[in-house]
């Protein structure tokens, strides 16, 4: 199911979704997947005239020295990320910061959990665009507020920043402007590194939002709310899917997300040549909104408190050459989406697995897909449905793949190849390990492989076309 919902630029740090009463408004418009009820971002418009962002503009250093930074306020070696990182790997250092190095403590931030630091921030912020190198987060708590829909942190011009903490279990900055995101980031070659950005604990807007390139957030913990993404990397203003444009060169590396949102909890948007690599995710899907040339690899996904019918992944058309390598899930296997108009192509998900009995990786349409080494468990489905043709489909060298169903009033044309068929369980209520609900009648083709199946259990439903070559096995 899709939601026809309005996408705008960002402006003055603010990534904002709007409903229709407001879609006119918007620079750019685009249909995105959703669940059948709206989140709450989506019943708050924002007031009829409002323009997103702060209408202040972050002052520009003065010509007076900086103020100095002792070495008691910046460590003299690069600190090390204690807490336990995503897998596949232990805990890791993090890279050294580039000099020089602007402490917000040394403008008056003050990480005590309960002072305000916008202001302290935004004068650090301005110092450290203007030379260049890191703006430094000591050890503390930091609380930012914003002003309307901009975000507390806005990092909108100047030189290329890394936006370094002490790591992670040691420097938590939090949003409590709800009507604002925490950080925004609008400069390319940004690094964001051994942070937790906290849009969680006041229920704010998202917790980060890109406009740029080559931007890199990694080793970082960001806890989005229920009001919006966790992470929106937008792409540039007036993208759409009709006509796409593209941000390029953008990573997650090495992060833990958690999101309360019933939407999507990470909005991968208008993004080309990216990666997302050792993502440790507990909430809501990861949204591959109409990219190309994106990888998804290493992931490990729990749903949220939003229920275990959360996607997990969705790439949504007119998407291409996106890769899911290694993505395990304790909710549903993902959606490959069409927008009805277009479909996404050249999709490859390879060594999925699915961990809770009874989930779904769900193809709407694609052309060019391939399934490789994925394992479904012992009930889990792959599920072809929707309004638009699927062609060129490899399943192949899949451990287990105990259900394929073919769903929808579209063709289906497949490969099986090399795969084992795991014993449908019995509470199934099409206990075949093929099964056709689809009067459009899928060709598909099973070659080699072992079917572990009951007697009379490889095909069931409305007629089919398909040929079995070398398969062993029940017959």
């Amino acid at each position: 199911m899709l939601w026809k919902v309005a996408r705008m630029a960002v402006v003055a740090g603010a990534c904002v979704v709007m409903t229709s009463a407001v879609a006119s408004q918007a620079l750019r418009e685009a249909v995105r997947p959703g669940a059948s009820n709206p989140s709450p971002a989506f019943s708050n418009p924002a007031p009829s005239g409002s323009a997103p962002g702060n209408t202040t503009t972050t002052p520009r250093p003065s010509g007076r020295p900086s103020p100095a930074i002792s070495s008691s306020t910046v460590p003299t070696s690069t600190p090390t990320l204690t807490e336990s990182g995503p897998p596949p790997g232990p805990a890791q250092q993090l890279p050294p910061m580039p000099q020089p190095i602007t402490s917000v403590t040394a403008y008056g931030a003050v990480g005590n959990g309960r002072s305000d630091s916008t202001n302290a921030i935004a004068k650090a912020v301005a110092v450290a665009g203007a030379r260049g190198g890191t703006l430094y987060f000591p050890p503390g708590h930091y609380l930012v507020g914003g002003s309307g829909l901009g975000s507390g942190i806005q990092i909108r011009s100047g030189r290329p920043l890394t936006i370094a903490g002490a790591g992670s279990g040691r420097v938590t900055i939090t949003n409590t402007n709800s009507a604002g995101g925490l950080l925004s980031i609008h400069v390319d070659h940004t690094m964001v590194q051994g942070l937790t950005l906290d849009a969680q604990t006041a229920n704010t807007r998202q917790a980060l939002g890109v406009v740029a390139n080559d931007v890199t957030v990694q080793f970082c913990h960001i806890l989005g709310g229920r009001q919006f993404f966790a992470i929106y990397y937008a792409g540039p203003p007036g993208a759409s899917p009709m006509a796409p444009l593209y941000d390029t060169g953008n990573r997650l590396l090495n992060d833990y997300v958690s999101d309360l949102v019933a939407n999507d909890g990470i909005s991968w948007s208008f993004q080309e040549n990216s990666l997302i690599e050792n993502l440790v995710h507990t909430g809501s899907r990861l949204a591959v909104y109409v990219d190309r040339y994106v990888t998804v690899q290493n992931e490990v996904y729990r749903p949220g408190p939003q229920g275990g019918g959360t996607a997990g992944f969705w790439i949504s058309a007119p998407s291409d050459h996106i890769t899911i390598n290694n993505f395990t899930s304790y909710g549903m296997g993902g959606i490959i989406s069409d927008n009805g108009v277009d479909v996404s192509t050249n999709i490859t998900i390879v060594n999925e697995r699915l961990m809770v009995p009874g989930n779904t990786l769900r193809v709407d349409a694609a052309k060019g897909l391939t399934i490789r080494g994925c394992n479904f468990g012992t009930d889990g489905t792959v599920l072809f449905t929707g309004s638009m043709a699927t062609t060129s489909v490899v399943v192949e060298d899949c451990p287990s793949l105990p259900m394929i169903r073919f769903q929808g009033n579209s063709p289906v044309s497949a490969e099986f190849l090399a795969d084992s068929y795991a014993s449908v369980a019995t509470a199934v209520a099409h206990r075949q390990t093929f099964y056709n609900f689809n009067s459009a009648h899928p060709v598909f083709s099973v070659s080699g492989g072992v079917w572990w199946n009951r007697s009379g259990g490889f095909f069931g439903g409305a007629a089919a076309t398909y040929t079995v070559t070398n398969l062993s096995g029940y017959n």
